[in-house]
């Protein structure tokens, strides 16, 4: 069995909010919690993407994996 995309991942974790979540995407990516500023941000663009027609969950979090994966930090070692 392959495993599920990290998005799915996030939404299957048993979190109580969105805030949870992304931490946790920051957890699993960056090995550090956000700060309130990275938090603020990755809501905001959750609740956006969610008022689009026609967007899913999964794509509104799909956004913010990818948001976390393209993140300098997370490509770039020092």
């Amino acid at each position: 069995m392959r495993p599920a995309p990290w998005p799915s991942r996030l939404l299957a974790e048993p979190s109580p909010d969105d805030a949870a979540r992304i931490a946790s995407a920051y957890r699993l990516c960056l090995a550090r919690r956000p700060t309130i500023a990275e938090r603020a941000r990755l809501a905001a663009l959750l609740e956006e993407v969610r008022s689009e027609e026609g967007s899913s969950e999964r794509d509104a979090w799909e956004t913010v994996a990818r948001v976390v994966l393209n993140l300098d930090e997370f490509i770039t070692r020092e």
